[in-house]
């Protein structure tokens, strides 16, 4: 199999030799496991390739559906590989559009999603459209695409009603007493103890959730947090400068034994990037410097001990995630899932006499970055980027998770100006109890 890139009306292909039928301004690739078209899909991850799969079914059945006279193909190829005029394809794809307003109900954002789908699937297997999909015919076919002014009072309505809210330090506190503080060192108790430590991470870091709990799907990349990228700070008096720096697992825990104190001898700890094998890191797009977790509050320092407890109790061995714990019955790791994350917030919201659908896994990113907001000595937006892991110079934070930013850790900043009442300022006020709006008055 070999690539066959066109120049002129003539097709070359790769080794040399000439081909015939090449599409006017594209390369077309032949065959599904083509060596070019398998190189150019690994510039997409495999979460955004399922997702662009998914859409491009779509067109696929819209395809399916169009009479054999007006039938493009389904790489806009034409009738039996004869390529069709741009025109013909143009209004291929303006059809399409219209298919997914009037019949499938898409409104703009959507279309836009199906399009970018449709345009990048079509590129990966090497059917380049250069500036078709950016055509103004298209551009003005997408924003014919957008709601009425009922449609979006309605869609506005229903995404108030889904709109998730991010955890504030109390309820921090009540994760920390819930699973933590109220969990023995048996085995079911250490999952549970696995959870605060994943909740931990995922608030003062920022995380996704993928980031500190169980990969979901048999396909899904193994992003989790080892105990090998924690690296820690501790006293040495043997050192010139005093200290000296071990990683999580083994060595901590040898040092720890020789009759050391993490509450005052365990100073902070870096916490790295994933290492795991198959993550792809942007180094150009997102920082890869360690996030530290000191003794700067009340709330930090715990954690940062806790951290420290969680290694020794848990035995964790550098290369192994860190929250997770050995089941010597079923002889295999049991780490915490996103579901048991999530059960863990809304019980903390419930405790606190929050409406626990308001909160979900995904609070701790908000929560986290709202937090950090809120904080007095808040200076550059671009530590915030670096701390949570957003692409350097996202402005998304804004857009979706904050309205000001603080680099430090929101367990450092302690005491910020989010909390309970900030969080029930976000809600209807059909779902704060009575006596308690009175008190924000």
């Amino acid at each position: 199999m070999y690539a066959s890139v066109e120049t002129g009306n003539v097709g070359t292909a790769l080794n040399g030799k000439e081909t015939g039928g090449i599409l006017h301004g594209t390369m077309a690739l032949v065959g599904k496991e083509d060596r070019v078209s398998i190189f150019l899909k690994r510039s997409i991850t495999e979460g955004t390739g399922g997702q662009y799969s998914s859409k491009w079914k779509r067109w696929v059945r819209f395809v399916d559906s169009l009479p054999a006279y007006a039938n493009a193909g389904i790489y806009l190829e034409g009738w039996n590989g004869n390529p069709r005029a741009g025109e013909e394809r143009l209004a291929c794809l303006l059809t399409f559009m219209e298919w997914m307003y009037s019949e499938e109900g898409l409104r703009t954002e959507q279309v836009k999603g199906v399009m970018t789908a449709v345009n990048t699937t079509m590129s990966l297997e090497g059917h380049t459209y250069t500036g078709l999909f950016d055509h103004p015919l298209i551009l003005r076919g997408k924003k014919a695409c957008l709601r009425s002014v009922e449609e979006q009072r309605v869609y506005n309505d229903e995404k108030e009603d889904r709109k998730k809210l991010g955890v504030c330090e109390e309820m921090v506190w009540k994760m920390r007493e819930l699973a933590w503080l109220g969990s023995d060192n048996g085995l079911d108790g250490l999952v549970r103890k696995a959870t605060w430590v994943s909740a931990g991470i995922g608030y003062d870091l920022a995380s996704r959730a993928g980031n500190v709990t169980r990969p979901d799907g048999k396909k899904a990349l193994d992003h989790n947090t080892r105990t090998g990228d924690l690296v820690f700070t501790v006293r040495d008096g043997s050192t010139s400068t005093g200290t000296r720096k071990i990683t999580g697992g083994e060595d901590l825990r040898v040092y720890l034994s020789a009759g050391r104190s993490a509450d005052n001898d365990v100073l902070l700890v870096d916490i790295g990037p994933p290492t795991d094998k198959g993550i792809r890191l942007r180094t150009s797009q997102t920082s890869l410097a360690p996030r530290p977790i000191m003794r700067r509050s009340t709330l930090e320092s715990l954690f940062l001990t806790d951290l420290c407890d969680w290694i020794v109790m848990s035995e964790r061995r550098s290369e192994q995630p860190l929250a997770g714990r050995w089941n010597p019955k079923y002889k295999r790791d049991k780490l915490v899932t996103r579901k048991e994350l999530t059960s863990l917030i809304k019980e903390s919201a419930t405790a606190l006499e929050l409406p626990a659908k308001r909160f979900s896994a995904k609070s701790f990113r908000s929560g986290s970055a709202t937090t950090m907001a809120s904080a007095e000595d808040f200076r550059d937006a671009e530590e915030i980027n670096q701390r949570g892991g957003w692409t350097i110079g996202s402005t998304v934070i804004h857009q979706h998770y904050i309205s000001r930013i603080q680099g430090k850790g929101p367990m450092a900043v302690g005491g910020s100006g989010y909390g309970i009442r900030e969080v029930e300022r976000l809600l209807p006020v059909a779902e704060v109890d009575g006596d308690r709006q009175r008190q924000h008055v």
